[in-house]
């Protein structure tokens, strides 16, 4: 989801002042150049955010420390995320290096940053002074400024109680509303959820709940996400892709799956091919079996191709050459049925015999061959066996 900081971000300098003067040490500071995210290369940052999602992030490490130093607010934070202890990017803690990082995603504007911040002061957690009125200073100052994030966390507070606040579901709701409409998914989701429970003031009401479900998918919740792509993938194969798609560039191996899934059922088969290798990069343990099966569904297709290609006397032959095979498989396997295979495979026979006498006399053998496929196509040597209780093999 693309925030939209420009109401905003500007007043991020403005929040950092109260930490400094919280004690923050001024080598923390961040240039004002920063802000701007002006050397940011776009395309840069999405190559190596697709490396992130797949699993790579550890070697793209580096990198994402050139964008972070560039200015790009996603990569400050993920570089605070990378130095904070978590293992995703294979570094050693340093809580120095993630204060820093912390906060100058936050200077650029990351709205996850903005609200961490009041969180630590909470906890006493990265250096922060643990100070609960700075918190709320800094809380307040980003509702304010049109955080929604700070939105949202502030209304949990008020549904639940949190942080010095008292219960109240007016003021809860209120601002669990304006979150959502300032572009926060997890608020777009809560909402379809209390509509569904019937919750918070909140009537319960279908309707409501799929508007705020499909909502939150669109502003980049992944489990809004998923879920539509569960809900749509029986009914509307378009629409399952278009959440696979959204949860699979996530990072979602399961959807990496399903993506595939859905370009196999379109039969985009060289699309379903990459997504589902996608899934096997990512471990996914069913992945394997789905390229198998996908690359015989090409094969089919390429045969489809070349088959629909011929004329009606040589798709005759070939499917007569099977039915031949299946009939003398039967007659070995499963002699209580050939009274009944030989009934139809008789006439067929019998065709095949006009047909040559036809094609002798230099006479037209077109509909011969065309009642032969059809009759031919028609005997299911299969559904035989297994009514009498045989096996083909």
């Amino acid at each position: 989801m693309k925030l939209q900081r420009s109401k905003w971000f500007l007043t991020i300098p403005v929040l950092l002042s109260l930490m400094f003067a919280s004690g923050c040490s001024e080598q923390t500071k961040v240039d004002s150049e920063n802000t701007q995210n002006k050397n940011v290369n776009p395309e840069k940052e999405a190559l190596v955010y697709h490396h992130v999602y797949r699993g790579d992030a550890k070697k793209v490490w580096p990198l994402l420390l050139e964008l972070a130093e560039e200015g790009s607010a996603k990569a400050q934070y993920s570089a605070f995320i990378g130095y904070s202890g978590s293992k995703l990017y294979g570094q050693e803690q340093n809580l120095k290096l993630a204060r820093l990082w912390l906060e100058k995603a936050a200077n650029s504007g990351h709205d996850e940053a903005i609200t961490d911040i009041p969180y630590y002061h909470f906890k006493g957690k990265f250096g922060f002074e643990k100070n609960e009125t700075i918190a709320h200073q800094l809380v307040n100052a980003a509702i304010d400024s049109g955080s929604p994030l700070a939105h949202f966390w502030k209304s949990k507070w008020y549904f639940e109680g949190l942080y010095g606040v008292d219960k109240d579901k007016t003021k809860a709701k209120d601002l669990l509303d304006k979150a959502s409409k300032l572009g926060s998914a997890n608020a777009s989701r809560q909402i379809a959820i209390y509509h569904k429970k019937g919750k918070y003031g909140y009537i319960a009401d279908s309707n409501e709940y799929n508007k705020f479900l499909h909502l939150s998918a669109e502003q980049g919740n992944l489990n809004s996400q998923t879920d539509l792509v569960d809900y749509y993938q029986i009914i509307d194969n378009e629409k399952a892709l278009k959440y696979a798609l959204l949860c699979a560039e996530q990072g979602s191996v399961d959807c990496k799956l399903w993506a595939g899934m859905a370009y196999g059922n379109a039969k985009k088969y060289k699309l379903a091919d990459f997504w589902y290798r996608e899934a096997l990069y990512g471990n996914h343990w069913q992945a394997q079996e789905f390229i198998d099966s996908n690359i015989r569904n090409m094969e089919l297709e390429r045969y489809d191709k070349e088959y629909n290609s011929l004329s009606i006397k040589d798709k005759a032959i070939i499917e007569f050459n099977e039915l031949n095979r299946l009939y003398n498989l039967a007659k070995n396997n499963c002699p209580q049925m050939m009274e009944q295979l030989n009934s139809r495979v008789t006439p067929i026979l019998d065709l095949y015999d006009s047909a040559e006498v036809v094609e002798q006399s230099g006479g037209e053998t077109g509909p011969y061959y065309l009642t032969i496929l059809d009759q031919t196509l028609a005997v299911d040597v299969y559904g035989l066996a297994q009514f009498f209780g045989c096996e083909l093999s």
